[in-house]
């Protein structure tokens, strides 16, 4: 629902500007994030799932931002945070999450020569491509689904263990993308059917970020935060687990890579996620800020911020931000703007 109604508003007539949106909706700092930029390399572990964008539309999302917004780095956002402090108006905090390797060769340079700061968040067990994200293990399935030519028993197979009565592709595909984390070894039995090997792929690309190439970034000014250990969806895992991942992914981070900040970035999103988990963050000072990605929105934690995703569709960056804003207009008559944790 949410993602249709964007998708209509982003194409709003342009009389709504960008600063007519922000003097509107009061909202003047915005954290758009990504996860990787396409190059010339593909990304077929990615292209099912989202639409990256291709290094001139990351650009021109940049330029966009600087024209109407000043870029703010980590350190900055904490020490407001921290301070009580106001930031720059307008202000922007860009982000990536995963950790791909796409964001050291691509993302990167360009970052560096135009001057943002960026924030990358990491999940621990994916780093030096140790291991691969479920939902990306999917994407490569739905790949060799498409292009290569399975036997009648593969298909009839692959259906039976995704329990569908009709084997026929196009409800495998739709089967694999609803797949969660419970099931997060279910593509491996899968991948042994149509005779893909994940370990040759993570071996041969090196999708994620190594040591290395992390320590460089940091070196070159970025910020790394932490993503969790290896992705679930915090409304899927008990509040034990919920901390347990946060605090292990954090604490490898913090290890690692010697930061002397805490930022943790929700897989997937926050949605569900209660008062009891932002309290012990607090309390047990785990984090310093915490992000979600649930668009323009406010939270009644104040070191909890919402993201903009900037992957969901294909339009402009100025087409996907005044979607935001009209949609945060759309929703404030009925209170839909503000989250209070219970």
């Amino acid at each position: 629902m949410r993602k249709s109604l964007l998708h209509i508003l982003q194409a709003a007539p342009g009389f709504f500007s960008i600063n007519s949106l922000q003097s509107l909706t009061g909202q003047r700092m915005i954290l758009p994030f990504y996860h990787s930029i396409q190059g010339d390399e593909a990304l077929p572990h990615i292209r099912h799932l989202y639409y990256p964008r291709s290094k001139q539309q990351f650009e021109a999302d940049l330029d966009f931002f600087l024209s109407h917004y000043q870029p703010i780095s980590l350190q900055e956002l904490i020490e407001a945070v921290q301070n009580e402090t106001e930031l720059p108006d307008n202000a922007f905090f860009l982000s990536f999450d995963d950790g791909l390797r796409q964001v050291y060769d691509i993302a990167a340079p360009i970052l560096k020569r135009k001057g943002v700061p960026a924030t990358i968040f990491l999940n621990s067990k994916f780093v030096d491509n140790r291991a691969l994200f479920f939902r990306y293990k999917v994407s490569l399935l739905i790949e060799v689904i498409n292009n290569k030519k399975l036997t009648d028993a593969q298909t009839s197979q692959l259906g039976e263990m995704l329990s569908l009565q009709s084997p026929e592709k196009a409800l495998i595909e739709e089967d694999l993308l609803k797949l969660n984390y419970s099931q997060r070894d279910l593509p491996n039995q899968l991948a042994e059917v149509v005779e893909f090997d994940f370990a040759n792929f993570l071996q041969k690309q090196q999708p994620y970020l190594t040591t290395p190439q992390i320590r460089q970034l940091k070196s070159d000014g970025f910020t790394i935060g932490a993503h969790s250990e290896d992705h679930p969806l915090y409304a899927d895992i008990n509040l034990a687990e919920q901390i347990r991942q946060t605090e292990k992914s954090v604490d490898f981070v913090s290890r690692r890579f010697k930061t002397k900040y805490k930022a943790f970035s929700f897989p997937f999103s926050d949605h569900e996620v209660g008062a009891a988990f932002f309290d012990r963050m607090e309390e047990d000072k785990i984090t310093d800020v915490t992000f979600g990605c649930a668009g323009i929105k406010e939270d009644s934690y104040t070191t909890h911020f919402q993201r903009i995703p900037m992957e969901e569709f294909t339009n402009s960056a100025e087409e996907i931000l005044r979607g935001e804003y009209l949609y945060y207009l759309l929703k404030s008559p009925i209170g839909r703007n503000y989250i209070n944790r219970q």
